[in-house]
């Protein structure tokens, strides 16, 4: 019987910023209820230990801050409106971390700078998210676009060696969704910011502010 390890690594903010990795296994326990508080920690730290030494790399954590629209708009290549559409996980850098690659189909460009402005003129792009489901492994990141098939998404994104990245991993898309009144874009990690409403922003409107946004900021 296999068995699915599960990595999640903690995207944590602020000044105190410490790697955490939470591996969490789903397994049957038999035995006594009662267990000293002693005893509990040395098993979890002997599974800990035993699953490390069976050939699981240890992801870090992953550094995060908010990002707004000015953030975005200084680190983007590119922005977008975008149609997200198959995905593919696979393994990838000197850790062997898991990856997902999304396809994604170009709407509407906004903006493109260097590389990005070649990019910009196909008719689709790679958008890799660290993270995903591959065999009987799988590894979440905490801060990263719930993105799936047939949403749109406005993503800030940076073009690096021929596939795109979110600006500031979830911060960097927001779903749009289509309304009686039009196209509306909801933040995902932007949510949280005040000035933000339940009901989100008018996508031509944010439009306006993103392209006056990315003047003010030199891009």
């Amino acid at each position: 019987m296999s068995l699915l390890r599960r990595w999640r690594v903690v995207t944590l903010a602020g000044p105190q910023l410490l790697p955490r990795v939470i591996p969490m296994i789903n397994s049957n326990v038999a035995g006594q209820k009662r267990r000293s508080r002693w005893f509990h920690n040395m098993a979890s730290l002997a599974i800990l230990v035993c699953v490390i030494a069976g050939g699981l790399t240890a992801a870090h954590a992953t550094i995060m801050k908010p990002f707004g629209l000015k953030d975005l708009c200084r680190n983007a290549d590119m922005v977008a409106w975008v149609e997200i559409g198959s995905a593919t996980t696979l393994r990838a850098g000197k850790h062997g971390f898991i990856y997902t690659d999304h396809e994604v189909q170009l709407v509407d460009v906004w903006y493109a700078s260097g590389a990005a402005v070649e990019m910009g003129r196909r008719d689709s792009l790679t958008l890799r998210q660290i993270g995903g489901r591959l065999g009987d492994s799988e590894q979440s990141v905490v801060g990263t676009a719930p993105l799936k098939k047939g949403q749109r998404w406005l993503v800030f994104v940076r073009a690096v060696h021929g596939r795109i990245y979110l600006v500031g991993m979830g911060y960097g898309g927001w779903r749009t969704v289509r309304s009686a009144n039009g196209w509306r874009a909801h933040p995902g990690s932007l949510e949280r910011v005040p000035s933000q409403t339940p009901l989100g922003r008018s996508l031509a409107v944010l439009k306006t502010q993103t392209l006056g946004t990315l003047k003010e900021v030199g891009r």
